[in-house]
């Protein structure tokens, strides 16, 4: 749904459009990279407002339960790439590892 809002939105006229109101773009997820379906989300949440304005996608903007649950998502996607990044770093031992995939385990379990 955003991917394909994202994708709209980069077509010339509704990037003019959109250009008129944020200087922010939108940006397409990479399907081989979580962080960016995370970044993908992120913007929408930041650009959202001016989304509304671009006529042209008005349908495809989540509005009201759809969003909320957009918002929700993002919001626990924030948590996850901090865990990705400390993940990352080159000193990071085992034990803090097993600690951060714990902690994960005990906040997202259904």
């Amino acid at each position: 749904m955003i991917q394909n809002l994202m994708i709209q939105l980069r077509h010339t006229n509704n990037a003019a459009a959109l250009s008129r109101v944020t200087h922010l773009k939108p940006i397409k997820a990479n399907v081989t990279r979580w962080s960016s379906t995370y970044q993908t989300l992120q913007r929408y949440m930041k650009i959202r407002d001016a989304i509304l304005t671009v006529s042209a996608v008005e349908e495809l903007v989540p509005r009201g339960n759809g969003h909320r649950h957009i918002a929700a998502v993002t919001d626990k996607l924030v948590e996850l790439d901090s865990v990705c990044v400390k993940l990352q770093a080159e000193e990071r031992s085992m034990a803090e590892v097993r600690l951060l995939f714990d902690a994960c385990i005990l906040n997202y379990q259904r």
